[in-house]
């Protein structure tokens, strides 16, 4: 069973620095604490709720929700709307369509400025707590790499918590693994349990 850890507490040195995010623990010196609820599974610190802040370079999913002369409206499942500025890109969106971006920056007070965006194929979108996107995707990619191995479907994990996947492949299989790495995200084993699962 796994330690819960709760804000001010002193988390293990083997938690690397470089898998935290911001809004899960801070730094003084050399020691790290929780500023959330949450576990740690090998060097990850995994919160249990956490609220999604975009930080260039993020992977989004989202859903083109309106078009005008500046460009095209993201929903991003999350407090900041995402926006594909017309300037930027020779694409051609419609309401409704499911799309991969980068995010850029932030424009104030709640705006993401998305790039290089990809329209993607007709699929399912999963709406995942972003605090267990990191489990989801796993060490160097392991969990999210076998789930699409298994299943043959095709999967983009966005960091704001939108999860699509295709239309092709084990596409119910796929979506029950990544249902049961939600539920059990706090738990030890789960990669075991998944492997098994997915045979």
């Amino acid at each position: 069973m796994k330690e819960i850890y709760i804000p001010g507490d002193k988390l293990p040195t083997s938690v690397r620095v470089s898998r935290l995010n911001q809004n899960a623990v801070r730094k003084t010196g050399n020691v790290l604490y929780a500023t959330v609820v949450g576990s740690v599974d090998e060097d990850m610190f995994m919160p249990f709720e956490m609220v999604y802040i975009p930080k260039e370079g993020d992977s989004i999913v989202g859903i083109v929700t309106d078009k005008r002369n500046i460009g095209y409206f993201i929903d991003t499942g999350t407090a900041y709307e995402g926006l594909i500025l017309s300037r930027e890109t020779r694409a051609d969106f419609h309401v409704g369509d499911i799309i991969f971006a980068k995010g850029e920056r932030i424009e104030e007070p709640d705006t993401v400025i998305l790039s290089n965006p990809k329209l993607l194929d007709v699929g399912r979108i999963l709406d995942v707590p972003s605090s267990k996107i990191p489990r989801l995707i796993g060490k160097e990619a392991s969990m999210i790499n076998m789930i699409k191995e298994k299943t043959g479907a095709s999967i983009l994990v966005g960091a704001n918590g939108y999860v699509w996947i295709s239309s092709k492949g084990k596409v119910n299989k796929a979506i029950q693994a990544i249902n049961k790495i939600i539920s059990k995200a706090h738990l030890t084993g789960l990669t075991d349990e998944i492997t098994k699962f997915l045979g």
